[in-house]
């Protein structure tokens, strides 16, 4: 095995792979045994043509791209281990300039494992991270948590009122004639919630138990079944029943039924979750905050293979979600990459995916690096917390759980403990003085 780097230059390198005589022989053996049972010359039966009978009939270079595809991985590898190199895509063939009986010449570009100066990331920026929360809040907190525990009457004789659940048979018919799409029966409305065509809950309000009526409406110019787009359509509605929402009092008694002493109690309760949601958002804002400046203050080449192979794999990944969910990828990916409107040609998909691979790298390269800057590790504390975490999120006892654990997973398990700490180490050692406005 010999090898020849010809030049290293931001995280590529050039190198020209000497495949010796003896070993591209070898390969070319190997090449024959594989494939000499497709071939068939008269006078020998079919798998049993000696090879140089093959090469004879075909030519000396039979077997040579195939004997280079045979010893290709082992010289690489070699080569990988030798030079120290550490890959993270695959070889690129750049040109094969010797190939024949004295062996094989290739020259390869080999991505590298991005090397960069790391910046200063104590210290930056990220604002005041103290959180506040008002009065108002709590309030409205507190109606969700009544709106959750509602509970539905039945109204039998009463009218329809806005917010009310109806539940309704229905067929939409134009100019007399009933249109695809437009029946249902025991379907639950909402009045209010706009699920149907303007105009139609509005008319359900007044309505009875056991009522039928017709609602005249109109489609919207725009709407997605084009043979309805802005025609005229009658809607023949039985309401079959009617149900409210009837709240509780906010008081000790409602406190106590969901588990707490009084209402000074839940109201601490609310209060705390709250104040712990905008913690977690500032948190979150800052950790993106911190990252975005490392990713601009410092310089990491990545070599184009890598970046290219990335952004295979995730468009694959992507690809995957979007396979048997009926959805438009293009719809898809606006959402994903929060599009408003038509994309021009600037602002392409692949574009955009691009961007975001990019960031991801510099992202998890600057973490590693970090992460060994302050040897920050995964303690098997950390480990077993997440272990629960996880058990029960899939809802199974720990023990079992931890029985499906293997290699991959608790690697996989520690990097992420471990990144998610270094992000913790960011946040708190920035900077989150308030810059006073001259």
């Amino acid at each position: 095995m010999s090898y020849q780097v010809e030049s290293k230059e931001k995280n590529v390198a050039k190198v020209k792979l000497i495949i010796s005589k003896e070993d591209f022989e070898k390969a070319i053996n190997t090449a024959y045994q594989k494939k000499k049972g497709m071939f068939v010359i008269d006078g020998f039966r079919k798998g049993k043509v000696p090879r140089v009978m093959l090469e004879r009939r075909y030519g000396k270079n039979l077997f040579y791209e195939d004997a280079l595809e045979e010893a290709f991985p082992e010289e690489y590898k070699n080569c990988l281990e030798d030079s120290g190199f550490k890959a993270v895509a695959s070889p690129k063939l750049l040109s094969v300039d010797e190939i024949g009986d004295n062996g094989a010449e290739v020259t390869i570009e080999i991505s590298l494992e991005p090397e960069f100066e790391l910046k200063d990331y104590k210290g930056i920026s990220i604002g005041s991270q103290r959180v506040s929360v008002k009065k108002t809040e709590i309030e409205e907190g507190l109606k969700q948590i009544q709106q959750q525990n509602a509970r539905a009457i039945t109204i039998d004789d009463g009218q329809a009122e806005m917010g009310d659940t109806l539940t309704i048979n229905f067929e939409g018919f134009m100019d007399g004639t009933a249109f695809e799409g437009g029946k249902g029966e025991s379907y639950p409305l909402v009045l209010g919630s706009q699920s149907f065509i303007p105009g139609f809950e509005e008319q359900l309000v007044g309505a009875k138990k056991g009522q039928k009526l017709s609602i005249n409406v109109k489609f919207p110019e725009k709407y997605h079944a084009e043979a309805l787009a802005g025609k005229d359509a009658v809607f023949e509605v039985e309401v079959l029943s009617i149900s409210r929402k009837e709240l509780p009092e906010i008081d000790d008694e409602f406190a106590k039924d969901l588990g707490y002493d009084d209402i000074e109690a839940l109201n601490k309760s609310v209060k705390a979750k709250l104040k712990k949601e905008k913690e977690d958002k500032l948190r979150s804002e800052a950790r993106h905050t911190i990252m975005d400046k490392l990713i601009e203050d410092t310089c990491i080449d990545l070599p184009p293979q890598m970046l290219n192979e990335k952004v295979e794999e995730t468009k694959k990944g992507y690809e995957s979600r979007i396979k048997g969910s009926g959805i438009d990828p293009n719809t898809y990916y606006k959402y994903i990459f929060n599009i408003e409107g038509d994309k021009d040609e600037s602002d392409t998909i692949d574009k955009l995916i691009k961007q975001q691979v990019e960031k991801d790298i510099k992202t998890d390269l600057i973490l590693r690096k970090i992460i060994e800057a302050e040897n920050i590790q995964a303690s098997e504390e950390d480990l077993e917390a997440e272990y629960k975490n996880l058990a029960a999120a899939y809802k199974q006892p720990l023990e079992e759980f931890k029985k499906g654990v293997n290699d991959y997973l608790k690697e996989y398990l520690k990097d992420i403990i471990a990144q998610n700490k270094a992000y913790d180490f960011l946040v708190d050692n920035a900077d989150t003085t308030v810059k006073k406005s001259k």
